[in-house]
């Protein structure tokens, strides 16, 4: 330990710098010098929510000058819980329908964790009290703190302190996901998730239900009034199923008060076969009655035809079966508070003037019913960016703007089917990217539409190194324009996940200069242009580090492989490509479906 002692500063500093958190903590404790070296690593990632504990450890950090100086990033965590849990019944009805609301229950949270589901282990039906008992109590004293708007508070407090802020993190990530980089990753994570994680480590069990927040409002268009600037509306949606059709039972039920219930639920269901219900009753039934028939995600809780109005009617007179909900009932939708906090940091002065990365570390967990079109595309909810109805476009181009030091840019926006993805476009990204000639890492994952790229193939960034397209519907003549423009400066391009732009989209689409498959281009050329390109005595491109990855696509119907499809394509083959370059002699070419 004395020879560590006898190392210069910047020595130890690196040393520190390899050292996981934990031992980072125990070497403060060692001496005097190594405490003062070491303190610039023990918060370099600091988060920010209304879950009490993460709100006590952030208060703690910016109290304290020594610590607060040394936070690198601030990680805004935006998921919240939904009140509806905070109900026994309800929170247990769903837990045992595993499958349907708590499939991962049985998963170890990353590969190198101790397994969860052994031989020989028998699993119980019903989830512990003490899993309920945790997530109470984050709930009660989060939706206190989020009345109060003490992360707010917190954070205008701590901004002056946080002298050394140099990466601001928006993300709606869930500690049931395994991502490993980035905000609520195996790399870093908050002390709510921490904690959580912990437990179902201890319990060999993950707890159902973690913190969680659905970016699109997916079940209805949301009006823009001070509440949703604010951030201040969210939808429960499972509390909403409730008020719609009654208290949830699990399978099996064997709980006395259930029981109670559904015998009572069965009086009321005599007495209104029976004319014996009051007129209140009846007025109740009706109306009911009327909102369920235009509601097309209602559910019936009687079997027989003959009941199938009555069945309908009754749901605020008692239980309904969770067997016949889906999981899109425990969507907690909220659009607008994660960006309404971001935009206060972002406002910051002094932070403009040091700010060298903005991301938006989008959640992948989206609940939907299996086999369905899910509800929305992950991601910040593309009503944010639409530039006429969302006060939010504007201040976020002049904040972003303003940052005359920010090189990098990871922005992911999502879409509600009640949603028009083109608001995307209408201009905000477009002025956004505009502004940003200095970015060295630019990583877009949009909505998909047919004018994703070709709104942005004038853009021109002097230093780019990284490019990441993600989502999209990939038009490769205009992707390999971009490369082109950029190839004396990029090392690395990712494009993944994006779907093959056709003729027949474009031709429903505004891109009148798409006349032919030929203006649109094709993978192998794309795959070909790029090598050429990458041969050129001025590329900087690295073999392995540019890749298509699940690039999606279509055969001819009764083709052999081609790249384009018919006009009429709905029963060609689904293919999936990809390709790197340095690795692979050509594309990489997958069925998927017929």
């Amino acid at each position: 330990m004395s020879s560590l002692n006898n190392l210069p500063d910047e020595i130890i500093q690196e040393v520190v710098s390899y050292l996981p958190g934990r031992d980072v903590k125990a070497l403060r404790a060692t001496s005097k010098r190594l405490c003062t070296a070491s303190a610039r690593w023990l918060f370099p990632i600091l988060y920010l929510s209304n879950h009490p504990l993460d709100l006590q450890v952030f208060k703690l950090v910016a109290a304290n000058t020594e610590l607060a100086g040394n936070v690198r990033e601030l990680i805004i965590d935006d998921t919240s819980l939904a009140p509806s849990l905070g109900v026994w019944n309800n929170y247990r009805a769903l837990a045992v329908r595993e499958s349907e609301f708590w499939k991962d229950r049985r998963k170890p949270y990353f590969a190198d964790d101790e397994p969860f589901d052994v031989q020989g282990r028998e699993w119980p039906r019903e989830p512990n009290r003490v899993s309920y008992n945790h997530l109470v109590g984050i709930l009660g004293q989060h939706h206190q703190n989020l009345a109060m708007r003490a992360d707010i508070v917190a954070l205008k407090e701590a901004l002056p302190r946080l002298t050394a802020l140099k990466s601001l993190i928006l993300t709606n990530r869930t500690a049931d996901e395994s991502f490993k980089t980035g905000a609520q990753s195996q790399q870093s994570s908050s002390p709510t998730v921490r904690q959580w994680r912990q437990l179902g480590r201890e319990h060999r069990e993950r707890p159902p239900f973690p913190p969680r927040c659905d970016w699109a409002w997916w079940r209805q268009p949301c009006n823009r009034e001070e509440e949703w600037t604010r951030g201040e509306v969210y939808d429960d949606v499972l509390q909403h199923a409730i008020d719609e059709n009654g208290e949830p039972y699990g399978r099996e039920e064997s709980e006395a008060d259930t029981q109670d219930l559904l015998a009572r639920n069965e009086e009321r269901r005599s007495q209104l076969r029976n004319g014996t219900n009051t007129q209140q009753d009846t007025d109740n039934m009706h109306r009911d009655f009327i909102d369920r028939e235009s509601d097309s995600d209602s559910d019936s809780d009687s079997d027989s035809d003959s009941d199938r109005s009555v069945g309908r009617s009754i749901g605020r007179f008692g239980p309904n079966p969770a067997g016949r909900w889906s999981p899109r009932r425990r969507c907690f939708a909220r659009e607008s508070r994660g960006i309404y906090v971001t935009l206060i940091a972002l406002s910051d002065k002094t932070l403009q003037s040091r700010l060298t990365e903005f991301r938006i570390d989008a959640s992948h967990d989206i609940l939907y019913d299996w086999g369905l079109v899910p509800p929305y595309v992950s991601g910040v909810s593309c009503a944010i960016f639409h530039k006429d109805g969302s006060s939010f476009a504007e201040p976020l181009i002049q904040s972003l703007r303003s940052c005359a030091h920010l090189t990098k840019l990871d922005i992911t926006i999502g879409c509600g089917l009640a949603q028009d993805p083109s608001v995307v476009h209408d201009g905000t990204l477009r002025d956004l990217l505009a502004s940003m000639p200095h970015l060295q890492d630019l990583s877009l994952a949009l909505p998909g539409d047919s004018e994703s790229l070709a709104r942005y193939e004038h853009a021109v960034f002097p230093n780019l190194r990284r490019f990441r397209l993600a989502r999209v519907s990939l038009w490769p003549k205009k992707l390999l324009g971009f490369i082109r423009r950029h190839v004396s400066t990029l090392e690395e391009v990712r494009v993944e996940q994006c779907v093959v732009l056709t003729l027949a989209v474009s031709l429903m689409s505004s891109l009148d200069e798409i006349q032919s498959v030929a203006d649109i281009g094709d993978l192998p050329s794309l795959v070909q242009g790029i090598t050429l390109l990458a041969a050129t005595p001025v590329s900087r491109l690295v073999a392995g580090k540019v890749a298509l990855d699940s690039v999606m696509g279509y055969a001819k119907e009764h083709g052999s492989g081609g790249l384009h499809p018919d006009l009429v394509f709905r029963q060609s083959l689904v293919l999936r490509y990809s390709w790197t370059y340095g690795v692979d002699d050509g594309l990489r070419t997958e069925t998927l479906s017929n």
